[in-house]
């Protein structure tokens, strides 16, 4: 029997949006830990590039598993990168340290926010100092006409080249169609 893993109110949202997007989220959290927990002492190789949030590679075979269990469990939602990367680092996390640890970080975590609601902005800006209010705008605007899902943001050159070389491995030996 599978147990449901999910955040409860005190641990806050994983994605920030809610609805449905939530959900998605807290579905393929669910499906990562129980994958976690089924796979105990598993070593995974999971990485991602410093400046491109939601490139996250999946870097061995019990990785690789683990990444078809988050993807089943989205379903016909198709997660986004940024999902993909926030659940992949939650894994991780999970997989070294247990749900429980896992809970009571987000918990210190929501309670220092509550206490202090300007560290939120902060954190934000030191993540993405290179998005400045107006870059913000504009990619919510791009969001919102193209979906969220079809936008990625980099803040550099080797952002780009980085993007664009997972781009290439994940499409070799694909029919792209026409040429």
């Amino acid at each position: 029997m599978t147990t449901l893993y999910n955040h409860t109110e005190d641990m806050g949202e994983i994605s920030g949006f809610g609805g449905e997007y939530e959900a998605t989220c807290q579905a393929m959290l669910n499906a990562a830990v129980n994958w976690s927990l089924q796979n105990p002492g598993v070593e995974l190789a999971i990485g991602s590039h410093a400046n491109a949030y939601g490139l996250v590679y999946f870097e061995n075979e019990p990785a690789k598993e683990l990444e078809r269990q988050i993807l089943q469990a989205a379903g016909e939602d198709h997660p986004t990168g940024a999902m993909m990367e926030a659940i992949a680092s939650r894994a991780f996390f999970i997989h070294a340290n247990g749900w429980d640890r896992y809970c009571e970080v987000l918990r210190e975590h929501q309670a220092e926010l509550r206490e202090n609601p300007a560290l939120e902005e902060e954190m934000v800006r030191q993540l993405s100092p290179a998005i400045d209010d107006d870059a913000v705008e504009l990619i919510k605007g791009l969001m919102d006409v193209f979906g969220q899902e079809n936008v990625v943001v980099l803040t550099s050159p080797d952002d780009v080249d980085a993007f664009f070389q997972h781009v290439e491995n994940e499409t070799k030996g694909r029919d792209n169609g026409p040429q």
